[in-house]
């Protein structure tokens, strides 16, 4: 996918963000998938899924995300991401 540099400054941001989660990417079919791990490594969640344009969108679940995307990677700059994911909601 051509948004490999986007997605890692995606998750450097994510994982300054906060000390409790760790960030990861997964590479699907469609998305890549914004994994979330405790930083004991206990439990893991869907974050976010980034599709080929930049995209991002809040996970649904953990193998689909919402219909509608909420940002583009291409306005990473201008986004405050947190680790619970309160600037995926739509506004």
């Amino acid at each position: 996918m051509e948004n490999t540099v986007n997605v890692t400054a995606y998750l450097v941001k994510l994982n300054n963000s906060g000390d409790f989660y760790q960030f990861a990417a997964e590479k699907g079919r469609k998305y890549i998938k914004i994994v979330s791990t405790t930083n004991r490594g206990i439990g893991r969640s869907a974050h976010a899924f980034v599709d080929a344009q930049g995209n991002v969108y809040k996970a649904a679940s953990w193998a689909a995300p919402a219909k509608h995307a909420r940002f583009n990677l291409a306005d990473l700059d201008k986004i405050t991401v947190d680790p619970y994911g309160s600037y995926l909601y739509m506004r």
